[in-house]
């Protein structure tokens, strides 16, 4: 995936995969720190995995079983998952997210909370709305 400027999102995926790559004593570490996962703040456990933890919350992912999150009523076995599926939920998760800000700030999207970005419908607006200007060409690079 393109480096993205969002501390959620980087927070998420770096958490992510510094968990599913621990050995098995870091891995230990991390069933501790997630059975505080209640009482850890923005001030301290500033690991990987306290950052992660942080960034499920943020994104609205519950990590209730310590072997599986919940996005969105589908439960992700982090562990398991293979990493372009678990990394590809994470980044749906956050665009979902910065979705649902744009959708309940911006006077006119107040209908489109609770509802998902479709790529297609979205592009296809986009290109209609924007025209090209003179000595610019008239599309993405190819």
């Amino acid at each position: 995936a393109p480096v993205r400027w969002s501390y959620t999102a980087q927070a998420a995926i770096r958490g992510a995969k510094a968990a599913r790559s621990a050995d098995p004593a870091d891995a230990q570490v991390i069933r501790d720190l997630w059975h505080m996962r209640g009482v850890v703040s923005r001030w301290d456990h500033r690991g990987p995995v306290g950052c992660l933890v942080l960034a499920l919350r943020d994104l609205r992912i519950t990590w209730e079983s310590f072997d599986f999150w919940d996005c969105d009523g589908e439960e992700l076995a982090w562990r398991t998952l293979p990493w372009p599926q678990l990394e590809h939920a994470l980044w749906r998760q956050w665009r979902y997210g910065q979705w649902q800000v744009a959708a309940g700030g911006v006077a006119g999207f107040g209908a489109l909370a609770g509802r998902s970005v479709d790529r297609v419908a979205t592009t296809a607006l986009w290109s209609s709305l924007v025209r090209p200007r003179p000595g610019y060409p008239a599309g993405p690079p190819d």
